[in-house]
């Protein structure tokens, strides 16, 4: 008897720490696919505003904007898109583009902030 309570105890403890286990490793899967989606967006964003007219660029600057997975806006997105374009400088503008994806408790778990400086391709040498 005292053996067979002892093997359900073991038992509980090796399926406890089993699911603990197999949480953890969903939890660090999806974290995983939230940022490389994240940063995703980020360069996809960075390569649209590459194509926008330079003299527009600054049309373009957002702050937490809701977007799905495909960088749409959707008040039910999983993401936050922000995007400060920089005072045109030498024909030049710094470009700021961060995407966080919230998690629990509203704190981002993911947050990938992407940098660069876009150059007016009308004053480019040929």
């Amino acid at each position: 008897m005292v053996e067979v309570m002892a093997a359900m105890v073991l038992a509980t403890v090796v399926m406890a720490a089993s699911i603990s286990f197999l949480s953890f490793e969903k939890w660090t899967s999806d974290a995983l696919t939230r940022r490389m989606t994240a940063i995703s967006l980020a360069k996809n964003r960075l390569e649209y505003l590459k194509r926008v007219p330079f003299s527009e660029m600054s049309y373009y600057a957002e702050n937490d904007v809701r977007i799905n997975a495909e960088g749409v806006p959707d008040e039910t997105g999983r993401y936050l898109r922000s995007v400060v374009v920089g005072a045109e400088s030498f024909a030049t503008r710094p470009v700021d583009i961060t995407v966080c994806s919230p998690g629990q408790l509203g704190r981002p778990d993911v947050l990938v902030p992407l940098s660069t400086i876009i150059r007016d391709p009308e004053t480019l040498e040929n």
